[in-house]
């Protein structure tokens, strides 16, 4: 499973860029004439400890909407299960027709 980021506009538009995904999420409660919804999904990883931060959503001068996150991964200290996950996270926001950039940063975590 692969690292991705995608916008979804509509319920068609999620059951069809998301249909793939096992189990299927279920959408949060959107209003899709007016909401969005940002998807996230770290790939499989071959261990807790990993996860998914989105810290701002918001437009620059330009009128770029920007999706600042963190994908974060357990540092040397942590304790993990050694187990099979995909983390993922969901986002509901405004709707917007405009670019959207994604902007991501890999962080360790220290689990101190």
């Amino acid at each position: 499973d692969v690292e991705m980021e995608i916008v979804v506009r509509s319920e068609e538009e999620w059951e069809a860029k998301l249909g793939w995904f096992s189990p299927m999420p279920h959408p949060p409660n959107v209003n899709w004439d007016e909401e969005m919804v940002i998807f996230i999904a770290y790939g499989e990883r071959n261990s807790s400890g990993y996860y998914i931060e989105v810290n701002d959503i918001c437009l620059d001068d330009a009128w770029v909407l920007h999706v600042d996150y963190d994908k974060w991964y357990p540092g040397p200290n942590c304790i993990v299960l050694w187990v099979i996950t995909q983390p993922f996270m969901i986002v509901k926001t405004d709707t917007y027709a405009g670019q959207i950039v994604f902007d991501q940063h890999y962080r360790e975590d220290p689990c101190k």
